[in-house]
């Protein structure tokens, strides 16, 4: 995506510098913020027109020995959407930790 592109649909907030005091360790010469919805909006239009190769349709063929060519197609059917919330208790036992161990094997808290 092109930054022209995000500015002129306006979903992007620029904020002005932000001059450090001597108590606050933050400097920033520039800091960019998106509202979720309008970047589930950028993600839908996106997956809508995307400006090169559509990566939500595809496919590949690789030759693997002893087997032959395989495809490998894939479609994504609907418009990914990011959400922020915390996961469901199900979502979370099966998730895997830094070490590769289920949550709910390896006794980690939600």
């Amino acid at each position: 995506m092109k930054i022209y592109y995000l500015l002129r649909k306006k979903i992007f907030y620029i904020l002005a510098t932000i001059v450090a005091t001597e108590m606050d360790v933050a400097n920033f010469d520039l800091a960019v913020g998106i509202t979720l919805s309008a970047f589930n909006d950028l993600l839908n239009q996106y997956y809508t027109d995307p400006p090169g190769a559509n990566p939500f349709n595809g496919d590949v063929t690789k030759s693997i020995s002893g087997i032959g060519n395989v495809e490998l197609t894939w479609s994504v059917l609907a418009s990914p959407s990011l959400v922020f919330s915390n996961p469901s208790e199900a979502d979370w036992g099966v998730a895997l930790d830094s070490s590769g161990q289920a949550n709910a094997t390896a006794g980690n808290a939600l």
